[in-house]
């Protein structure tokens, strides 16, 4: 059996350790990913983490309160098009929901200059149930181009610790909410 990793031969093995391997990692929290160094577009990211609104780490997420999704973009060449984005779906790929920048800024989007940014949407509290989360995060000229694409980098779970709400473990998929997280947004070089 084998096991890849972003394109690269991770494991190979007999099928029950490599199954074993891959549902440990998977089971495993990583709320803070370094991406390398290559950049691949004129807009890229350099990090992406979990805190709480004070900025400490975060891996699990109290139910009841916010948290923020940060990440840090490094631009190569003036962009006046791009927009960013995260998909935020269960582990079990079931989606919750895609904020974008453009949305916290009455759809414009915003002109990015040479250098980099600290970017992060906050996540209320009680908005998400207990259960594990992952995210996807990306760059895009909206409705023409992906710029850069960043699947599943993040992983963290939600604790339950006195809320009223429950996972619902139906056969039926709920969809996408649609949650308005202003994207903050500042130039640090």
């Amino acid at each position: 059996c084998l096991m890849m990793d972003h394109g690269q031969v991770k494991l190979i093995g007999p099928t029950d350790e490599v199954i074993k391997t891959y549902l440990d990692e998977c089971g495993q929290p990583h709320a803070d990913y370094t991406f390398s160094n290559e950049r691949k577009a004129d807009v890229d990211f350099e990090r992406i983490w979990l805190t709480a609104p004070d900025g400490e780490s975060l891996a699990e997420v109290d139910v009841l309160k916010p948290f923020r999704i940060n990440f840090t973009v490094v631009v190569s060449q003036p962009r006046q098009d791009v927009d960013f984005g995260i998909w935020l779906r269960t582990i079990r790929n079931v989606p919750v929901c895609m904020p974008c920048g453009s949305d916290s800024n009455e759809g414009r989007i915003r002109g990015l200059q040479k250098g980099k940014y600290n970017c992060f949407f906050e996540v209320p509290g009680n908005f998400l149930v207990p259960d594990s989360y992952k995210i996807t995060i990306w760059s895009h000229v909206p409705n023409v181009a992906g710029v850069a694409y960043h699947e599943d980098v993040v992983s963290f779970t939600v604790i339950e610790t006195g809320s009223t709400m429950r996972y619902c473990d139906a056969p039926w998929r709920y969809g996408c909410v649609f949650g308005h997280f202003p994207l903050e947004f500042s130039k640090i070089d």
